[in-house]
């Protein structure tokens, strides 16, 4: 069994997502957040630009839209579609816009966020749940609730309660 995401590896991953001077932040919620410890690590990058914040909602609104479509495809065509490993270091779908707004000096940042963490050299590659919110998206819990809904009614209000600043 692998060992959990702990706060204090929340910590480590902050410390260097912040290097990028667009981020003025970072929050963890969810289980580490409740717990200390987890299985992954929910968290919200905090940018000055409400512009960058609402070019990252839509961007990731869009990208889960074609993933759907594409994933419905795929499902159709499976059988004639070779099957290839998945790589330890595939970025999620969120991790990949934010990559796509930030550019490739973000992404080494965030492949180097993943890899401080690993505890061994077999270690899964942690997966971060990213959010990049305007750093005043607290008071915008209801329209992020409509425009940015993620399954749960209740998600944004839970994760205001539980975000904490690190």
């Amino acid at each position: 069994m692998y060992p959990l995401v702990t706060l204090e590896d929340a910590k480590k991953v902050a410390s260097v997502l912040l290097k990028d001077s667009r981020l003025c932040g970072v929050e963890v919620f969810g289980s580490v957040a409740r717990h200390g410890k987890g299985h992954d690590l929910d968290l919200i990058l905090l940018v000055q630009n409400r512009a960058l914040a609402t070019d990252f909602i839509l961007q990731t609104n869009k990208a889960i839209d074609t993933e759907i479509a594409a994933s419905d495809i795929l499902s159709r065509l499976e059988d004639s579609i070779p099957s290839s490993p998945h790589s330890a270091y595939d970025f999620n779908l969120r991790e990949k816009v934010a990559i796509t707004l930030f550019g490739k000096d973000f992404e080494d940042l965030l492949d180097q966020a993943h890899r401080v963490i690993a505890h061994t050299k077999d270690d899964p590659y942690w997966n971060f749940d990213i959010f990049v919110l305007s750093r005043w998206w607290r008071d915008e819990i209801q329209v992020l609730a409509k425009g940015f809904p993620q399954g749960d009614p209740n998600f944004w209000s839970n994760a205001k309660r539980e975000a904490i600043r690190l």
